[in-house]
């Protein structure tokens, strides 16, 4: 790996922010580790499953309807949303 890339892997794994990629179908592909630290799943319950299984009940109705316009878009650009988290202990 480069240098620069270490370097944003460094930013990433030590954020507080959780960061995510998702596919098109709405698969977790990757969750950084301050997802776990958050919601108390380990990565395994994580990766492979639906954003939407992690996202509080009320807001998985707008949190659709937002996926739903990002992938109708058919942009690579990263896009920022804020849920309430649905945690492990709920």
């Amino acid at each position: 790996a480069t240098l620069s890339e270490e370097r944003f892997k460094g930013v990433v794994e030590h954020a507080h922010e959780i960061m995510l990629l998702v596919d098109a179908d709405s698969t977790i592909v990757y969750a950084s580790p301050a997802f776990g630290r958050q919601s108390g799943y380990q990565e395994w319950e994580i990766l492979g499953q639906s954003l939407f299984s992690f996202i509080h009940a009320d807001d998985i109705e707008d949190s659709k309807r937002q996926f739903a316009l990002i992938c109708a878009a058919s942009s690579n650009q990263p896009y920022q949303l804020e849920y309430r988290l649905s945690t492990q202990n709920e």
